[in-house]
């Protein structure tokens, strides 16, 4: 199916990617937040992951930073405030490069597709099974895959992103805790997009004023990860992203992601994905769909 526009600002265009019955996905690939929150209204449910670039994201009074390691749910009817990373002031004009992201939406008339849904839980985390999972996804369209087969690969989307919400909403009793928790690591994760590669522990905790003893214990608690961890996950995406897209002089391409060497590099990914990123680029290459599910 041809792209068709979905939402024209005069910002960026989101257009229409694949349409099936009652589920569909579409692709922003300028989306530039504005410098401070701005809100509307939520049409229909769905999930957002990004495939490059990093904002603020605002939903039930609950912040997150979208990047590569965070997704968010999409709620029918939610209010949702944008704005960009690092930005604070109305006035800030500083040129940013876009944000670009891939929606699974479900239309208003059947979120009875994931019962539950409108639970206020807006982020997941982008596991190595998200990871490929959204991979692979975008490889059967690139690949004129039917439409059930993108019908099945973006309903498993869904229910991996749901099952997250359910187990944090079962792990969180006092919801004012939670709020400030997850302030604190917005806070966090917008100071390791602003400078990653000088990010340390105090520097981190004195941007959030909190102490680095309780920083790291939440940032854990909300996240599932460490701070090194969650910083090595940003350069391992992006090394994936290279080895999609062909490159096979792994030495650069882990100098360029950030990475001490190629070997760094390596065992990285093999400590994520279970695999090296020779098998990893074989994998992203195929067109067979069932070749690149995740398997632990």
């Amino acid at each position: 199916m041809a792209a068709a526009p979905l939402h024209d600002t005069d910002d960026h265009v989101q257009t229409v990617v694949w349409r099936g019955d009652g589920i569909y996905m579409t692709d922003d690939d300028e989306l530039r937040p504005p410098p401070t929150w701005e809100f509307w209204r939520n049409e229909g449910w769905g999930l957002g992951i990004a495939r490059s670039g990093a904002y603020r994201r605002m939903a039930h009074g609950i912040e997150q930073v979208v990047d590569t390691n965070t997704g968010f749910l999409r709620c029918d009817g939610d209010e949702v405030g944008l704005a960009r990373i690092g930005a604070r002031r109305v006035d800030d004009v500083t040129p940013i490069e876009p944000n670009k992201v891939t929606f699974i939406s479900v239309d208003p008339d059947r979120c009875d597709i994931v019962a539950g849904a409108d639970t206020p839980r807006p982020d997941f985390a982008i596991t190595p099974e998200i990871d490929l999972l959204h991979r692979q996804l975008r490889n059967a369209h690139a690949a004129n895959a039917d439409t059930l087969t993108l019908e099945a690969a973006s309903l498993s989307l869904i229910a991996a992103a749901v099952g997250q919400r359910d187990q944090r909403i079962r792990s969180y009793s006092r919801r004012t805790t939670e709020s400030e928790h997850r302030r604190l690591v917005s806070g966090a994760c917008d100071a390791i997009h602003a400078n990653p590669s000088g990010v340390s522990l105090l520097g981190l905790a004195k941007s959030v004023g909190c102490s680095p003893f309780h920083l790291s214990r939440v940032f854990r608690e909300i996240t599932g990860l460490t701070i090194p961890q969650y910083r090595n996950r940003l350069r391992v995406h992006e090394a994936m992203s290279g080895l999609a897209a062909g490159d096979d002089d792994l030495a650069a391409l882990a100098a360029r992601t950030g990475f001490a060497d190629h070997s760094h590099m390596t065992r990285s990914i093999v400590a994520q994905y279970g695999k090296p990123p020779s098998r990893i680029r074989e994998l992203l290459m195929t067109t067979e769909i069932e070749m690149l599910r995740f398997r632990r």
